[in-house]
């Protein structure tokens, strides 16, 4: 027997629904964020939702955003959480993330 035989075994997905949980305030101040972490239906055809690691290192906030559904990583750095979140939404909104190849662990499903 494996953990993972239990792992999300409760999770009930909204039927039918574009995303994995509503959340109108994050929604509305970071809507590009929001899509990436919590949309789960593009088109018709399920996405696996995205993943951001958080960390504060010298001085600096480092975002980490992992898509799943690509196996694609990139990254971005900020002054602070409110200027890297600032600096993540514009650069989704614009197209101009770093996507890169995950490394082993970030697959695609």
């Amino acid at each position: 027997m494996s953990i993972l035989d239990h792992v999300g075994a409760d999770v009930k997905r909204p039927a039918g629904g574009e995303y994995e949980a509503p959340d109108e305030v994050f929604q509305r101040d970071y809507p590009g964020i929001y899509e990436f972490l919590a949309r789960i239906l593009v088109k018709k055809e399920a996405r696996a939702p995205g993943a951001v690691i958080l960390k504060y290192d010298a001085g600096k906030v480092n975002l980490c955003l992992s898509d799943a559904h690509t196996g694609s990583v990139a990254f971005h750095v900020g002054d602070s959480m409110a200027d890297a979140l600032a600096g993540v939404e514009k650069r989704l909104q614009a197209g101009t993330m770093d996507w890169r190849a995950g490394k082993k662990g970030w697959v695609k499903r």
